[in-house]
């Protein structure tokens, strides 16, 4: 295992699944299948893109950890939600 590799193969790839995902609304600013003068600002904003690469990161780094055994190795509790933030993202790309 080669967890360099493989956390570069994972952000790729989570950008590969979102071009592919969101592929007729990355061809032009404005008009997509939803209609001929919908915008799609929210599609080509890189920050979405960028979300969907780290959430294939942060998927792919549980499963190395996973699999060295490193999980729940310091007798901590699991950690719980975090409690400092605003809420569910707002304006974010349906699921």
């Amino acid at each position: 295992m080669n967890i360099d590799t493989d956390t570069q193969w994972s952000y790729w790839s989570g950008v590969k699944e979102f071009e592919s995902k969101y592929r007729p609304y990355l061809q032009t600013q404005i008009g997509n299948p939803d209609g001929a003068e919908k915008p799609n600002k929210k599609y080509y904003d890189p920050r979405e893109m960028m979300r969907a690469a780290e959430v294939s990161t942060v998927d792919r780094l549980k499963q190395c950890f996973e699999d060295l055994n490193c999980v729940g190795r310091l007798g901590l509790e699991e950690a719980g939600d975090p409690s400092n933030v605003l809420g569910p993202r707002r304006g974010g790309l349906p699921n």
